[in-house]
């Protein structure tokens, strides 16, 4: 079967859950064709997947959160041009490749081609779990109905939502017939680890994170922190 795999390319976390699931479809026997943008092209470029190079979104962090303005005022900067290139994959992918079924990590290209010709869309990403399950009254963080509303804008109209998370909610009524909820998506050599107590504390930082962070580490140098995601410079 011809998949077209859709993978948000903003960090890393899509990518990495994403390769687990691509590796099982090539060993399968189907023909996936990969489209995301940013480093998780390079990332899964270099591991021999099929990769289709798009333009996507970018967030602007600033004092520990994203920045909305600046974010919205980049993403309206780029859009012409990010729209003019992804047009253009679009025509080759469907000339070309012609996806018998497309999947998507929270990534709108593969969906609107799924959409667009009238294609089985599946999402697979974690994202959902807070528009498709119920949370505690007590744990609801502010603007929760802003993010449901976002999240479910997405990727909306697909046959299935596959939704990863550590912990197990409810999935809303209205929505439970097509919603899935599976445990964590691990790479074997992570599935391989025991789990043990350590002296260290493993921190994850995106290469738009706040800049603040890392000094704030540094400044506890009695603590050992092993930070991964930003660049080797930084």
């Amino acid at each position: 079967m011809r998949v077209l795999y859709g993978v948000a390319g903003e960090g890393l976390g899509h990518a990495m859950r994403s390769q687990v699931v691509l590796r099982h479809l090539v060993d399968a026997g189907h023909d996936v064709r990969v489209v995301t943008s940013g480093r998780a092209a390079e990332v899964l470029s270099a591991r021999g997947f099929d990769v289709e190079p798009i333009r996507g979104l970018s967030l602007t962090c600033r004092r520990g959160g994203v920045a909305r303005t600046r974010s919205l005022a980049s993403f309206l900067a780029a859009s012409p041009s990010m729209a003019g290139h992804n047009q253009r994959v679009f025509r080759a992918v469907m000339e070309a490749y012609d996806p018998e079924v497309c999947i998507s990590d929270f990534d709108s290209f593969a969906h609107a081609v799924g959409l667009w010709a009238g294609r089985p869309v599946l999402s697979l990403d974690h994202q959902h779990v807070i528009d498709r399950f119920h949370h505690p009254r007590d744990l609801r963080v502010r603007h929760l109905h802003v993010a449901r509303a976002l999240v479910s804008a997405k990727l909306p109209g697909c046959e299935r939502y596959v939704v990863t998370s550590f912990y197990a909610p409810r999935a809303r009524p209205a929505l439970a017939a097509n919603t899935s909820l599976v445990g964590p998506i691990l790479r074997e050599p992570v599935r391989a680890l025991e789990a043990r107590r350590g002296d260290h504390v493993l921190v994850y930082q995106s290469a738009h994170g706040d800049p603040g962070l890392l000094a704030a580490l540094a400044a506890m140098p009695d603590v050992p922190f092993r930070v991964y995601g930003v660049p080797p410079a930084h």
